[in-house]
């Protein structure tokens, strides 16, 4: 068994302010059991294609929500077929404001 692939590990960090990855390297090197844990915020992967025209530059992006962006990047080819050619990490206690960011970053 692995932890799961893309950036979905990251996104559990993200969300409770934890290091997944030393939690899976204690089960594995010494057995233990996992940490306590709880889950502060949401977290969403937003992407964009460069193909397509976006109201919002990726600089009006960081500018509005810069302060909720844990990670961006830029995804290579083989893989932006279906994670985009860029990716935003985000995060907010409530999911209305994880919405209305998707929304700003997908608007067209």
């Amino acid at each position: 068994m692995r932890p799961p692939g893309g950036f979905t590990t990251d996104m559990f960090n993200y969300a409770c302010d934890i290091d997944i990855y030393r939690t899976w390297a204690r089960l594995v090197v010494l057995k233990e059991a996992g940490s306590r844990w709880e889950r502060k915020y949401h977290c969403c992967y937003a992407s964009r294609k460069s193909r397509y025209p976006y109201r919002n530059s990726h600089d009006q992006i960081m500018e509005t929500y810069g302060d909720r962006m844990m990670q961006v990047e830029s995804v290579p080819g083989v893989f932006s077929s279906a994670l985009g050619d860029i990716g935003y990490i985000f995060r907010a206690p409530d999911l209305a404001t994880i919405a209305g960011i998707t929304e700003f970053i997908h608007a067209h």
